[in-house]
């Protein structure tokens, strides 16, 4: 290689490493990094017992208070969410970073001056154990800046902290939501403890069973099972069902937290679940819809009598449920919300029903009397059962679900042993129920409303047209002289 091309790549290299130095002094504060140091918090855990969260220099927004499980402190004083508390300290408690700065100047670098910084002041009653102050800027997505109050030293930590606090928005966002930690179960009991559980649907009359079920004790070789409270159910009970019930009631959150001192409409519930609880109080939980707002849920729990939550309605469904939620194998589980049609089909008319409004009022009837089908029904024994029951073409109904098949309802004769009633099956299938003559008029009332309609008026008909005498000549009328 010639020495001039030595001395231009010389050059070259010298150049582009003072352009690499110079990039380097401007880097801003905050990006500068050292491994050379560690922050780790020096803090009990057990011994706290307050933690108060906010962001600038008057941070208070939030006030935590450990009193049997932890409190938001305020004029609801609901319960927090101890699982996000837990998880919150844990974090504090582990906090490693590498020193990026020991300048006071620089604090506002790193958005972490006390006026901008996100804050964590840890407790033990009024004396402090640890005060924390998270950067208003970050070096990277998931990592913060963190300090220690009166202490000058700033760490980059790769920790999701904002998150923890209930921040979403980024370090730019303004006070920490109070409403992140509130805990959203209505239910909190051990459900082992469960021994008793009864639905009311509540109204203007007497409160009206629509489930109770009942904990049987462990008896000789057999052990402790559910039971119906009333007997004489067509179907046996579904033990997976009892458990998959309260697993939802446990776990069932509410949307939001409210105001406990509003008016939610708790003075006329529309449901009231009690669920007994073994060594302890009951919880007896009411369901609610504000005035005027009819399709806006509302629940509370009789132990945790200062919090109310707002619940969607399908949330009221899995828990206001009837006896028949619980049946083993029952082949009549319609649910109004999961059907989109009905066909009816009786002495050769068809009447079919939707939402749409001109039937609107006919298919939710249909849908009320469905729902209560299974609660209608009982078996028919097979000696009873023959093929002369159901015609060729017996009088049937049509479900429609919004997914999957549909299943047809197929009305018979009259069943054999019980009076005043017809028998019922599900096309298809050989198992025979009875159900009441006067609920299966009901059922197809409204292809006898569509019959009516449909039938020609008496004026209408020729026979009355022939009968009826001519009418009358129209005459002048005296106040005004005919031509």
């Amino acid at each position: 290689m010639k020495s001039s091309h030595v001395l231009v790549l010389g050059l070259i290299l010298f150049f582009l490493g003072v352009g690499i130095a110079i990039k380097q002094l401007r880097r801003p504060a905050y990006l500068a990094a050292s491994a050379t140091t560690s922050l780790k918090a020096d803090f009990d855990a057990a011994k706290v017992s307050k933690i108060v969260i906010g962001k600038g220099e008057k941070a208070s927004s939030i006030e935590l208070v450990k009193e049997k499980g932890w409190k938001i402190s305020g004029a609801w004083k609901s319960a927090a969410d101890n699982h996000k508390v837990d998880a919150l300290l844990g974090r504090l408690k582990s906090l490693e970073g590498e020193l990026r700065s020991t300048d006071k100047a620089l604090l506002a670098d790193y958005g972490i001056a006390d006026e901008e910084a996100f804050h964590v002041h840890l407790l033990d009653g009024d004396k402090s154990l640890t005060h924390f102050l998270i950067g208003a800027k970050s070096s990277g997505a998931g990592s913060v800046f963190v300090r220690l109050k009166d202490s000058a030293e700033v760490f980059a930590v790769d920790e999701p902290l904002l998150e923890s606090l209930g921040v979403e928005s980024g370090p730019e966002a303004g006070e920490p939501p109070a409403e992140y930690w509130h805990d959203l179960r209505f239910f909190r009991s051990d459900t082992s403890l469960v021994r008793e559980i009864q639905v009311l649907k509540m109204g203007p009359g007497e409160p009206v069973t629509q489930a109770g079920l009942v904990k049987q004790p462990a008896a000789a070789a057999k052990p402790e099972a559910w039971a119906f409270s009333k007997i004489g159910h067509a179907f046996a009970l579904d033990e997976k069902k009892v458990q998959e019930y309260l697993q939802f009631l446990s776990g069932a959150m509410g949307i939001r937290a409210v105001d406990p001192k509003a008016d939610y409409g708790f003075q006329a519930p529309l449901w009231k679940i009690t669920v007994t609880l073994e060594g302890t109080d009951a919880a007896v939980i009411e369901i609610a819809a504000k005035p005027g707002q009819a399709e806006q849920y509302f629940i509370r729990n009789s132990l945790y009598p200062e919090e109310v939550f707002e619940i969607p309605f399908y949330t009221v469904e899995r828990i206001a449920v009837k006896d028949a939620f619980f049946y083993l194998d029952n082949p009549f589980g319609i649910r109004s919300s999961e059907v989109k049609e009905v066909l009816l089909r009786r002495g050769g008319k068809e009447v079919f029903l939707s939402k749409t409004e001109d039937k609107k009022a006919l298919f939710q009837k249909e849908l009320r009397l469905l729902e209560d089908l299974d609660e209608k029904v009982a078996p028919v024994e097979k000696e009873n059962v023959t093929p002369a029951l159901f015609p060729e073409a017996p009088d049937s109904i049509e479900v429609r679900p919004t997914y999957g098949k549909a299943w047809v309802l197929e009305f018979g004769g009259p069943a054999a042993g019980r009076e005043g009633s017809r028998a019922l099956r599900v096309k298809r299938t050989e198992t025979v129920f009875s159900v009441p003559d006067t609920f299966v008029s009901e059922l197809f009332s409204a292809v006898e409303k569509a019959a009516e309609e449909a039938a020609p008026s008496p004026a209408a008909s020729p026979a009355a047209a022939a009968a009826s005498p001519a009418a009358p000549e129209p005459q002048p009328s005296a106040s005004v002289p005919s031509a």
